[in-house]
């Protein structure tokens, strides 16, 4: 129901409220009257009220509202009012890693365990090459146990644009919402994070992350 068509009803409720006040008047007398008068008032009013109610609650009802429950595993990026709602088997399990650049800068949230394998590994991998770590740079990148992150692009971008741009990463994307000046896209890990001895775990967080993570715009879930 519309807000035409309950305006239409409130509108018939006083008709007929009217239409019986009149009726019983010539029956009742002046007093009996002006107490009728007063009931149907009251009467109308309250109507009025409900609907008041209803109406309000139809238009909030139109907004994607999530209330986040106080125990949920929850990541918020205040500066861009993004709240990340995560799977609840995730406690303890993850980090969120900034990093900002010349032409976006990245929100990662990782698995530690999964990260510092991976990166371990790694460092073996590239010593049997006789090529050089930079244990500075690695310590500071979200390189290996990546489940997903927050892209925010340095240009604003429609989704068509951004569709046709050199942001998009086969299927493992999805665009957001656009500031003035920032594309905010979701990302997950496109290629292995994980090492041989990780993989059950990394695969039981992807698959809960697929079907649980939830994000929230300003309170509103995309």
């Amino acid at each position: 129901m519309n807000s035409r068509q309950l305006a239409h009803r409130i509108g018939g409720i006083d008709d007929r409220l009217v239409q019986q006040a009149g009726e019983l008047s010539v029956l009742g007398g002046e007093r009996k009257s002006r107490r009728l008068r007063r009931v149907v008032a009251a009467a109308v009013a309250a109507a009025l009220m409900a609907a008041s109610f209803i109406t309000g609650a139809l238009a909030f009802s139109t907004e994607k509202i999530v209330e986040v429950p106080a125990q949920q595993e929850i990541i918020e990026l205040e500066d861009v009012g993004i709240t990340l709602l995560l799977p609840d088997d995730w406690k303890g399990q993850y980090e969120l890693m900034v990093e900002e650049g010349p032409h976006a800068a990245t929100y990662a949230v990782v698995c530690p365990e999964i990260r510092e394998a991976f990166q371990r590994q790694t460092r073996q991998e590239w010593a049997e090459r006789g090529m050089e770590w930079d244990e500075e740079d690695w310590s500071g990148s979200s390189a290996g146990g990546l489940m997903f992150q927050i892209v925010a692009i340095a240009e604003a971008m429609t989704r068509e644009e951004y569709d046709s741009s050199g942001w998009v990463w086969g299927d493992v994307h999805r665009y957001l919402f656009a500031t003035d000046s920032r594309t905010y896209v979701l990302y997950y890990a496109s290629d292995l994070q994980c090492t041989q001895d990780t993989m059950e775990h990394y695969d039981a967080l992807m698959a809960s992350l697929e079907k649980e993570l939830r994000i929230l715009v300003n309170g509103v879930l995309k």
